[in-house]
């Protein structure tokens, strides 16, 4: 069908500065690895600040040993991380780590591999001779990424940026207070409703990018004090109308996840019928679904 929207914003944005460094010996497993944050968990996160702010300066690590800098985008972003490899003598891994949040005393992330989510966002790459550079497919959402280098005897550096994965939501509105503090409120508001649009209203670009009604009800209604943009509701609100047997909505969509229908979620979605129309005043989507809602009601 037709993408019914505009193509996401794709802009490259610097890292903003390197804030720690460690080294060590690989885990016994490392050649292997297939999650590589669990693999640099169970090496030991401890890391030593770095005053100088280093960006691409040579990371070496002898045959089975690493070294790894942190790095600081200075506020979440979305997007995919792209490396860029000066004097590589090929067969040097780049493992890459991407977390949210770290502990501002000893600059460590904060990772739980055993909790309820068991987010694990990395990824490597095995370089070749020479000047490369790499983008990653898969977009991420965070804050800090720690790029670890394994069996680069000789040093290699690594430049890494980011590749933007953003809905390009034109921001109409503004707010402007006498109180700073609740200017920085509106600001971190405002960059968090355009982290969690992307080619669909989602509950976090971190953890999940799962498009849950319930949570995209609420992104729709911070979005209009941003925009009139409507695309992202109108197209969300097609796919969640793919009803199951009892003429209920899934929670999320797309999907098939039979153990995420949720009846409230179904009155939700009837909700943000409504809500297109007062943004609108267009009745193409009430008149589109009409049988659906009233399907709905039936159950």
């Amino acid at each position: 069908e037709p993408r019914g929207m505009l193509m996401l914003e794709e802009n490259l944005i610097e890292v903003g500065a390197g804030i720690a460094i460690a080294a060590g010996v690989s885990h016994a497993s490392y050649l292997s690895a297939r999650d590589v944050c669990k693999l640099r968990f169970d090496e030991g996160m401890r890391t030593a600040p770095t005053l100088d702010g280093e960006i691409d300066a040579p990371l070496r690590a002898d045959i089975g040993s690493f070294q790894s800098r942190v790095y600081d985008f200075g506020k979440t972003v979305v997007g995919s991380l792209i490396l860029e490899i000066h004097e590589a003598r090929g067969g040097e891994i780049v493992d890459t780590f991407h977390f949210e949040r770290l502990d501002p005393t000893t600059l460590e992330a904060i990772y739980v591999p055993d909790s309820h989510s068991r987010v694990a966002l990395g990824s490597r790459l095995v370089c070749r001779v020479g000047r490369q550079q790499h983008q990653f497919y898969h977009a991420f959402g965070f804050r800090y990424v720690i790029i670890t280098v394994r069996d680069a005897p000789e040093g290699i550096r690594v430049k890494p940026r980011l590749r933007t994965t953003l809905y390009p939501l034109v921001a109409k509105g503004s707010f402007l207070s006498s109180e700073r503090d609740l200017n920085q409120i509106w600001s971190a508001c405002a960059w968090t409703q355009r982290c969690c649009s992307l080619d669909a209203f989602v509950d976090t670009p971190w953890r999940e990018q799962a498009q849950w009604w319930g949570d995209a009800r609420i992104q729709a209604e911070n979005a209009f004090f941003l925009s009139d943009d409507v695309a992202l509701l109108k197209r969300g609100i097609a796919q969640i109308a793919s009803q199951t047997t009892d003429n209920l909505t899934f929670g999320h969509a797309p999907t098939m996840a039979q153990g995420c229908v949720l009846p409230d979620f179904t009155l939700i979605w009837i909700l943000t019928i409504w809500d297109y129309y007062w943004q609108t005043g267009c009745l193409d989507l009430f008149l589109k679904h009409k049988n659906g809602i009233f399907d709905a009601l039936s159950y």
